[in-house]
Order: structure tokens, then sequence, then C-alpha cells
């Protein structure tokens, strides 16, 4: 089995409050990373814990943006 190692990393997910998503986001976490997940305001409830969720459209330029400012 491949091993990864996320210290020292920030991981941005899109769609990471729930299915495909959220499994890799606990993965990177338990890799050692830190994770932003983007998600549309209603699926955010589901996101994994200790993750940085933030509602984000990835269909709008601007708030990709902004959310990447406040991820870094």
């Amino acid at each position: 089995m491949i091993r990864y190692d996320f210290n020292d990393q920030v991981v941005v997910i899109t769609g990471g409050a729930g299915g495909i998503g959220a499994a890799i986001a606990r993965g990177v976490i338990a890799a050692g990373g830190r994770v932003a997940v983007w998600d549309l305001p209603a699926a955010l409830a589901n996101a994994p814990a200790d993750t940085l969720t933030l509602p984000v459209d990835v269909t709008d330029p601007g708030a990709v943006m902004a959310a990447a400012e406040e991820t870094v």
C-alpha cells in the first residue's frame, strides 16, 4: 500500500463535504495534512471534523479567489 506524508501541507478539496471528497479529506488528515473543504453552503454541515470549511461555489471565480485568500 502506498503511504503519503502530508505533514506541513494544506490540501484544498472541492466538494469535500461528502462521499469521495470526505474520504480523501480524512485520509489527508490521517497522513498529517491540513484540509480546507470548499463546498456549497448546504453541504458543509457534513464535512469531516478538523477541516477548515468554506462555502464556495466553484463556478464563481470571485468566490474561488476569496476562498483561496482565506485558505492561505
